[in-house]
């Protein structure tokens, strides 16, 4: 057995990460050991820009990791994502149904997974502000109306 073929088979971290086009709803979802080797491998062979976004990690062999790839893929195809994929000639495809390879294992996986969601930064730091001005507003609103009532 080569040394490459034993990598697959022994246990380690696995980091399942996340590559985002347009705002997050295009994705690509792999595992690898060494996420910063594997994003620059990534920028290299993908045309587009991407985000890349590291989603969780678990300890097991590259075969237990498929479990969780096809998990998130499935995580994210419900979050109304478009699933992408590599074709063994390394052109990218849509996957049309990601539930069609879930096993009871990926599902009990896909339960504990939570899609990221972008948060604007106007809603980050100042939401607190634009819902409590929210609240003012109908407050003065409704006075206004009241005052404008004719008196009987």
């Amino acid at each position: 057995m080569s040394w490459g073929t034993a990598q697959k088979y022994r246990r380690r971290t696995r980091f399942l990460y996340a590559l985002l086009w347009n705002g997050g709803r295009r994705v690509y979802i792999g595992q690898t050991v060494d996420p910063a080797q594997r994003e620059s491998q990534h920028r290299k062979a993908w045309a587009q820009p991407f985000v890349f976004r590291v989603l969780g990690s678990m300890e097991g062999t590259q075969e237990q990791g498929e479990d969780y790839e096809y998990a998130w893929r499935y995580t994210a195809h419900r979050a109304g994502c478009e699933v992408l994929a590599k074709a063994i000639g390394g052109s990218p495809f849509t996957v049309r149904n990601p539930g069609r390879r879930m096993t009871a294992e990926r599902y009990r996986i896909a339960a504990q997974c939570q899609w990221p969601t972008e948060r604007k930064w106007t809603h980050a730091r100042w939401g607190w502000l634009f819902h409590w001005l929210g609240w003012q507003g109908a407050a003065i609103a409704g006075v206004l109306m009241l005052l404008r009532q004719p008196l009987p």
